[in-house]
């Protein structure tokens, strides 16, 4: 897991990751949010138990950046989550492939774990993974 503070961290974060095939899944966040604390133990279970998930936590209020990012990126509640996968061999980068809300409710929890379990397998060696990009839009 890390803390991103800035747009840079986590665009080279994210590009890094994914290039080299692995699933990257962002939790925006706010210090203050209380599900957002309640959430962060059953998260790290869940991700400790997938080795190819690099975890990026992103304060959304840290920085004027973040904030218009999270902004433009449709982050209207926290906690919330964008799983990043490597490109397609098109070279267009990494892409979201799964961006919703969780909580400890037991659906929503589910859903966290579904989309780990559908997302967190590594590829097939046959695909080609290029320079993943997220853009500050």
């Amino acid at each position: 897991m890390r803390n991103i503070s800035t747009l840079e961290e986590l665009t080279a974060a994210v590009e890094s990751h994914c290039a080299a095939g692995g699933l990257a899944v962002i939790n925006f966040f706010a210090p203050e949010c209380y599900t957002c604390r309640s959430l962060h133990a059953k998260l790290c279970q869940l991700i400790a138990a997938a080795p190819d998930v690099l975890l990026l936590k992103v304060d959304g209020t840290a920085s004027p950046q973040l904030t218009a990012y999270c902004e433009q990126a449709g982050v209207d509640r926290i906690p919330y989550f964008h799983f990043h996968k490597g490109g397609d061999g098109s070279g267009s980068g990494s892409r979201i492939v799964a961006a919703f809300s969780a909580s400890l409710r037991p659906e929503k929890l589910a859903r966290l774990r579904a989309e780990l379990a559908t997302h967190s397998r590594p590829p097939s060696s046959s695909s080609s993974s290029s320079a993943a990009t997220i853009s500050a839009r």
